[in-house]
């Protein structure tokens, strides 16, 4: 495999060059999940991935319970559709809970305090769905101070163990209340469940990037992959083995032009990224302390950055291309602009630098 033709096929896979899904829970599922810090570019990340979508559709989506937003996999926000969740946090959580341990022991969060807090914020939303603002005044009129980024830390808590998760409109909500029971799995059917997703929507891709990715390690990951067995095709670029699914054909070199958004899975869901950027571009697309910029994608090849400013009924894209750009990827960029305005419901307007 030529690494043009790996860059294609992982286009593909990521759903960005060739869509099939029509609703943002059936994508999220194909995905497994996507990382969601930056929840307005999130949201962006869900539609270029579906035909014709728009940013209301994702948010009813959201409101809807289908899709949901919380911390999953890694110690970050991510969004997972509703029928992962759970198995989801049965996998992930233990992992996450004890990497925090020691951040929870500077904080004085003891096993104590999370359980009281957890009681709290429980009693709260077993009368509806509440924002951040009221379950904070919540846990501070029962006690417990929230300076030094606690109330993050007792909300994140509460998500990993399955307690609340995002409700309608920003709000937060009980789990129970918007996700049915589901069947449990076994640690090992929860792997291989989440190896398939994962090779599926982001091969071709290396063993330690499913490893970051899934936040387990080498072992388990390799664990993982033998588990799929057949299911998985490897191909060689550059002496590494790259893993994606069986059936999937390199549709041929990409020309094509995308704006991705911050945190793009394209982009930040690898550990080697000399596949889709010369890294001696690496620092204008990513910063050391983990800052990831949106950016402009050109066959395949990170190619730019851009950022976006709203006035009126407009959004306004500034460009900037690591290298003088032709005069088609300055018009695919107009196209793209077009495509993420129509997503917000707004008129675009473009400018380069």
């Amino acid at each position: 495999m030529t690494r043009s033709e790996l860059t294609s096929l992982r286009l593909q896979a990521q759903q960005i060059s060739d869509q099939q899904w029509d609703s943002p829970e059936k994508l999220l599922h194909w995905m497994g999940a996507v990382q969601a810090q930056d929840f307005n570019m999130a949201k962006w990340a869900t539609g270029l991935r579906l035909p014709k979508a728009t940013q209301t559709a994702v948010e009813d989506a959201l409101d809807q319970g289908q899709i949901l937003r919380t911390h999953i996999l890694r110690p970050t926000w991510h969004l997972v559709a509703r029928q992962d969740i759970r198995w989801m946090l049965d996998f992930s959580a233990p992992r996450i809970k004890a990497g925090l341990a020691g951040r929870h022991k500077e904080l004085e969060l003891d096993t104590h305090l999370l359980a009281k807090a957890k009681r709290i914020l429980e009693n709260v939303l077993k009368d509806g769905e509440a924002s951040r603002n009221e379950l904070k005044k919540a846990v501070e009129d029962k006690g417990i101070h929230t300076s030094g980024n606690r109330m993050s830390h007792l909300l994140m808590e509460a998500e990993l163990s399955g307690l609340i998760c995002s409700g309608r409109a920003n709000n937060y909500a009980l789990l129970d209340e918007r996700v049915p029971p589901q069947a449990n799995l076994t640690r090992e059917e929860a792997l291989n469940r989440l190896t398939q997703q994962y090779f599926q929507s982001h091969g071709p891709a290396l063993e330690s990037d499913f490893a970051w990715w899934a936040g387990i390690n080498l072992t388990e990951a390799r664990k993982g992959i033998a588990s799929a067995g057949e299911w998985l095709s490897a191909a060689t670029v550059n002496n590494n083995t790259y893993y994606f699914k069986d059936g999937h054909t390199p549709p041929g070199k990409s020309s094509s032009l995308f704006l991705l958004p911050a945190f793009d899975e394209y982009f930040i869901a690898y550990t080697e990224r000399s596949t889709v950027i010369d890294m001696t571009k690496h620092a204008k697309a990513a910063s050391n302390n983990g800052i990831f910029w949106p950016l402009i994608v050109q066959g395949g090849q990170v190619a730019g950055t851009w950022k976006r400013e709203f006035k009126g009924d407009k959004v306004l894209l500034e460009t900037q291309f690591f290298n003088p750009p032709s005069a088609s990827a300055e018009k695919n960029v107009l196209t793209q602009a077009r495509k993420f305005a129509r997503f917000l419901g707004k008129k675009p307007d473009v400018t380069s630098v």
